[in-house]
């Protein structure tokens, strides 16, 4: 059955093949692309290999892109140790746990100093950062980093301790990030952005395991989280907004960059007015579909990011400490 939630459509990189020219069934239809393709958000519950109904040989990266994404690839085939999929096991430090998702939006940069304290006074909790969030809680406060680029963004991963951490990262990425982390607590997974110079790609997904992708890495973060049969989830930092004028925590938004965004005033999750983008506000499209596909799977999604434009519904936009306190009510 197809569910049409959101009024107004949207465009994604996401496609799924048809059959007979009808969509999967029991898909999320949260948009379109601009030539009327429909854009769907897959039921992950269906099928564990979120990849076996993915088609098409083509990528949508531009040459100088794939180029890039080539060479990361070749490297990473002989450092790849650990798959994805060790993470999937009810051994596994992550499985069954409350998971708080910390992405570097601008709302990070005003939680920071309550974010940094989770890990301590909530030990059954899971941290992981997304990308540039590891920079901004430092690495003694998180558990795991969940790193996807295809250029290089030292600066996420300069910080002294990364040995500590676990690292789930795809072959994508550019090989100089596995350095600071320990080979034995470093995840490799797959994704299904096809690409006619990755010929192995189905023996990587065979072998490693892989992560559903989207427009944003918090996609597949939220995935590795529903893999994990995660209690819950708590996303933060997911503004997809330029909150306060800052394009991530800590940065400001320079005009350079804004000029070139097509920016546009909207209402966030609070009701006030703030400034996104169309790119941005796809990820929040995408964001919602997927997490509407936890809760339909007993995996309950909280935004706790307290700003942007991410609307779960549902009563699921709640402030970090109030998600936390009731879980240890519940506990009790």
């Amino acid at each position: 059955m197809i569910r049409q939630v959101f009024k107004r459509p949207i465009r994604s990189v996401i496609e799924f093949p048809q059959k007979d020219g009808r969509p999967p069934e029991d898909a999320l239809l949260v948009g379109s692309f601009p030539d009327g393709r429909p854009l769907l958000v897959r039921n992950w519950a269906n099928d564990d290999d979120v990849h076996t109904r993915l088609s098409g040989d083509e990528s949508f990266f531009a040459p100088s892109v794939r180029k890039v994404r080539l060479k990361n690839y070749r490297k990473h085939k002989d450092r790849a140790t650990n798959p994805i999929t060790d993470t999937f096991k009810p051994t596994s430090p992550y499985y069954g746990k409350t998971w708080l998702l910390v992405g570097s939006g601008p709302s990070t940069e005003i939680q920071v100093n309550t974010l940094m304290d989770i890990k301590r006074d909530y030990p059954d909790v899971v941290v992981v950062a997304i990308n540039d969030a590891m920079r901004c809680l430092g690495p003694s406060n998180v558990h795991g980093f969940i790193a996807l680029c295809w250029l290089s963004n030292p600066k996420w991963w300069s910080s002294a301790g990364l040995e500590n951490v676990d690292l789930f990262t795809s072959f994508y990425t550019p090989v100089e990030i596995l350095e600071p982390f320990k080979p034995e607590r470093t995840f490799h997974f797959s994704t299904p952005l096809r690409d006619r110079m990755t010929p192995y790609i189905n023996e990587d997904i065979a072998k490693f395991g892989a992560l559903d992708a989207g427009l944003t890495v918090s996609y597949s973060a939220l995935h590795m989280a529903f893999r994990c049969h995660a209690k819950k989830v708590i996303l933060v930092g997911q503004d997809l907004a330029y909150t306060d004028c800052k394009s991530h925590a800590f940065e400001r938004l320079p005009w350079s960059v804004a000029k070139d965004r097509e920016c546009i005033a909207v209402k966030d999750i609070n009701g006030d007015m703030t400034v996104t983008d169309g790119r941005m506000k796809r990820h929040s499209q995408l964001m919602a579909g997927a997490a509407f596909w936890c809760e339909r799977a007993g995996i309950p999604v909280y935004n706790s990011s307290g700003a942007g434009i991410l609307n779960l519904g549902y009563g699921r936009n709640k402030p970090l400490l109030e998600v936390l306190r009731a879980k240890k009510e519940d506990a009790a």
